[in-house]
């Protein structure tokens, strides 16, 4: 659906030539911002190539599971940063996993097991490590 909004003042008979300069205009910005605008995936992917900032974003998710138990947002910052890094096909291929069943461990539905876990994040440079837990102020 498209609106064309029309300002009042114009002459009756360049009307019709008014409505498709304004068309030509529309379609000019729509390109204009489609160039410029970018989904969210997509900047996430980017910005996950940098392995410092898909360490924090996995950090992040860990901590999220270790407070509400939510095993899917985890599962799929993994997705993520596999996706940013090479690809889930190659992945696979480094992991020896097949890839349906890297797909599958990886939805929210996943319940890989912790040698998945680890495997998974071995082959995109980490590893998983135990910290102790800070005590809380008061405690």
């Amino acid at each position: 659906m498209h609106f064309v909004i029309l300002l009042c003042g114009g002459e009756k008979d360049s009307q019709d030539r008014d409505i498709e300069k304004a068309k030509a205009y529309w379609q000019a910005y729509q390109e204009k911002m489609s160039k410029k605008l970018r989904n969210h995936e997509e900047v996430v992917i980017e910005q996950l190539r940098n392995p410092e900032i898909a360490k924090a974003y996995l950090d992040v998710a860990l901590e999220e599971y270790e407070q509400d138990g939510d095993l899917a947002f985890f599962l799929e910052a993994l997705r993520n940063v596999a996706q940013a890094r090479s690809g889930i096909t190659h992945l696979a291929e480094t992991t020896g996993l097949n890839r349906p069943n890297l797909y599958r461990v990886l939805s929210p539905e996943g319940n890989p097991e912790l040698r998945t876990i680890s495997l998974i994040l071995h082959n995109l440079g980490y590893r998983l490590s135990v910290q102790p837990i800070q005590p809380s102020p008061g405690n």
